[in-house]
């Protein structure tokens, strides 16, 4: 990034091509896993130590010259809210719970990735000729909305279909792409 003659950074291409790749990888919590391998690739040529802990968080120092320098802590999520599969209703259709803290009625029509293959679905409804009266007056319920591949021919390798748990493998489903516009937090020590 170069600076233009106000010494502000000029965005170009290269910090494009970054931003698309961090919102087009996919990082529901509980396995961030895209997006810290494109953190590490940016920032291991820039710091003098760098590291990953138990919990998933990207550590980096880098020092400053000589004593009494500033101190700067820079800190910004990798999470995003999403899906985790919860069943196959066969013919392409999944169930699904949420992961994070989404409004249910925003959901149908929305495109999805899922899997490690990023297969493109979306989240559909019964459709309004099939629903009853009562149905129409009432607000979705997420027990009613599938996640529709449009095949019945999903490779199950893609899928990681299993009951909640504590520790449950999502299978991810952004609500849309592209999206992760994030907060990032500066704190001078």
């Amino acid at each position: 990034m170069t600076p233009n003659e106000k010494g502000i950074p000029k965005i170009g291409a290269a910090q494009v091509r970054l931003l698309q790749r961090l919102t087009e990888a996919c990082a529901v919590s509980g396995d961030e896993s895209e997006v810290r391998r494109i953190v590490l690739d940016e920032i291991r040529p820039t710091v003098d130590e760098v590291r990953v802990d138990s919990l998933g968080n990207v550590l980096a120092i880098k020092r400053g010259p000589g004593e009494g320098h500033l101190r700067v802590l820079l800190a910004a999520h990798m999470d995003e809210v999403g899906f985790i599969i919860t069943g196959d209703d066969n013919d392409g259709f999944f169930r699904f719970e949420k992961v994070g803290g989404i409004d249910t009625r925003v959901l149908p029509g929305k495109s999805v990735w899922v899997g490690k293959e990023h297969l493109p679905g979306v989240i559909g409804a019964k459709p309004i000729h099939l629903t009853t009266s009562e149905e129409r007056r009432s607000s979705i319920l997420l027990d009613a909305l599938r996640i529709d591949l449009g095949s019945a021919t999903v490779p199950r390798s893609s899928l990681a279909i299993g009951p909640p748990s504590p520790h449950p493998l999502p299978v991810w489903g952004p609500v849309c792409a592209p999206r992760r516009w994030t907060t990032v937090w500066v704190w001078l020590l």
